[in-house]
C-alpha cells in the first residue's frame, strides 16, 4: 500500500510497523493508516514520536503514534495496564515516566493522559544548604527530608560538607525540615516552605542549626561558704580600722 504514494520513502520495518519519510518528515504508519497518516504529516509534525501500552506481563499489547486525536483502545480484558513512550515528538524531551492504569468490568472509560516538557525548558534546579548558625560553615550530619504540597517525600539525605541539589523538581510549593540534628548541634524544628517555578531558575534554600549549650563549670578554690564569709568580714574591719586612724589623725 506505502508504494501507492510515490513521494513516501520506506525507511524500514519495526513490529508491524513502517518507518517513513514524507517532505523531510519521519514517522511511523501501518499500512492501513497511510492515508490518514499522509493527512496527519501535511498538518502537523508528529516526527517518530511513538507510544505503547503493554500488560502486567510485560506483553505490547497497542502500540502506535500519536495524532491530534484521542487514541482509544477498546475490549481491554480486565488487568492492570501501562503506558510508555518510546520516542518523543521532535523539540520535546522524552518522557520516562510509566503510568499504570487499570481495566475494571464495570465498563467505565479510562482516561490516561502523559505529557511531554519542551526541549528548550530549562531544568528546576533547588540548592539546599546545611549551616552552622555562628560560623555560617556547611554542616554535615543532619537528617534532611523535601516534600510535596501533599505530604509526599520528594528527597531524603544527610548533609555533607557541600549543598545537596534536587534536579527536576516540578514547579509547586514544597517543604524542608529536619528529622535528626548533627551530633553536638540542636533539632531544628522550623518546617521551611520554598517555591519552586517552572522558568529553570535556581532556587536556594538555607537551614541553620545552633550548637548545644555547653555547662560553665566554675574551678574549686578548696574554701567553703563559712570560710568566705569570715575573709570578706576580715576586709571590711580592716578596712574601717584604716579610716578611723585616718579620720584620727586629721583631728589631733
Amino acid at each position: 500500500n506505502i508504494k501507492k504514494y510515490e513521494k513516501i520513502e520506506l525507511i524500514s520495518k519495526s513490529e508491524g510497523w513502517d518507518l517513513v519519510k514524507y517532505n523531510g518528515k519521519k514517522g511511523y504508519v501501518k499500512d492501513k493508516e497511510v492515508k490518514k497518516i499522509l493527512q496527519e504529516f501535511i498538518d502537523v509534525d508528529i516526527s517518530e514520536q511513538k507510544l505503547r501500552y503493554y500488560d502486567s506481563n510485560g506483553k505490547v499489547i497497542d502500540e502506535w503514534v500519536s495524532t491530534n486525536e484521542v487514541h482509544e483502545l477498546k475490549d481491554l480484558p480486565e488487568g492492570t495496564y501501562t503506558l510508555e513512550e518510546t520516542i518523543a515528538p521532535k523539540g520535546y524531551v522524552l518522557s520516562t515516566e510509566k503510568i499504570t492504569f487499570k481495566v475494571t468490568r464495570d465498563g467505565k472509560t479510562s482516561k490516561v493522559v502523559m505529557y511531554n516538557k519542551p526541549e528548550d525548558v530549562k531544568e528546576n534546579i533547588v540548592v539546599i544548604t546545611k549551616k552552622d548558625i555562628t560560623n555560617d560553615k556547611e554542616l554535615p550530619g543532619a537528617t534532611l527530608v523535601v516534600k510535596d504540597a501533599k505530604g509526599n517525600v520528594i528527597d531524603k539525605w544527610v548533609s555533607g560538607n557541600e549543598s545537596h541539589i534536587i534536579k527536576g523538581l516540578a514547579a509547586g510549593t514544597y517543604t524542608l525540615e529536619e528529622i535528626s540534628a548533627p551530633k553536638g548541634y540542636v533539632l531544628n524544628k522550623e518546617t521551611i516552605t520554598f517555591e519552586v517555578k517552572d522558568n529553570g531558575e535556581v532556587t536556594e534554600v538555607v537551614m541553620y542549626n545552633t550548637p548545644e549549650s555547653t555547662e560553665i563549670i566554675v574551678p574549686p578554690t578548696g574554701l567553703d561558704s563559712s570560710s568566705i564569709a569570715y575573709i570578706i568580714g576580715g576586709l571590711i574591719i580592716a578596712i574601717g580600722s584604716v579610716l578611723i586612724y585616718r579620720n584620727a589623725k586629721k583631728q589631733n
